[in-house]
This record gives structure tokens, C-alpha cells and sequence, in this order.
């Protein structure tokens, strides 16, 4: 979708409603006033969806499709269209590792052990 919805978990109104130019593939969550875009334009936005403010952005190789947050270690896991994954700072959005992958990445989940 084009669209971030800002809805009420209590009332399950919707508040807010943002349209972009590119599609939106993945969300993660960190506070309710950070959260992280992965783009079709292959790029990872930080958001205030409080304030509708985008913070930063920065470019990747392909579009992104799968975003995960790692509250521990305040680290953002990132994956593309294809086999490119990132862990980055959510800091700078430099890379801190980048575990190698063959295969197509369809999904991501971070347990609660990292």
C-alpha cells in the first residue's frame, strides 16, 4: 500500500492517514513515535506517525520488503526483494552486519532470545 494508517487500538478509528509515491512494504514498530518504512523506492524511512514526520531515509540496493526491530540491542533487521539482509544501527542506518543469504527472503521474525 501507499498508505500509513494511524489507528486507534482502543476505538479502532482511524486518526491519521499519510499517502506517499511509493509502496510501503514493511513496518517496524519501536515507539509511538519512531517507526521504521521499508519502501518499494528501496529505501528505509524513520517515521513520527504522531507528528507525520519523516526523520531520515537512506538508499539500499534493492526494495525493501521485511523490517524487524530488536528492542534488546536497539538494532534493525533489513530485507530486500531478493537475498540482501542487514542488521543496522537505528542510530545512523550504518550497517553492523550483514549475514550472508542466498536464498530469497520471504518473511522475518526476531525471537525474543534475538
Amino acid at each position: 500500500s501507499k498508505r500509513v494508517l494511524l489507528i486507534n487500538v482502543r476505538t479502532y478509528d482511524i486518526e491519521r492517514v499519510y499517502d506517499y509515491d511509493y509502496t510501503i512494504n514493511a513496518i517496524a514498530t519501536v515507539s509511538p513515535h519512531l517507526i521504521f518504512l521499508g519502501c518499494s523506492d528501496q529505501r528505509i524511512r524513520s517515521f513520527d506517525p504522531l507528528r507525520g514526520e519523516m526523520k531520515r531515509s537512506s538508499r539500499y540496493v534493492e526494495p525493501i520488503h521485511n523490517l524487524a526491530y530488536n528492542e534488546e540491542t536497539k538494532q534493525l533487521w533489513a530485507a530486500g526483494a531478493n537475498t540482501f539482509i542487514r542488521v543496522l544501527s537505528t542510530q545512523n542506518f550504518e550497517p553492523i552486519a550483514t549475514p550472508s543469504s542466498t536464498a530469497k527472503i520471504h518473511s522475518m521474525y526476531l525471537s525474543e532470545s534475538g
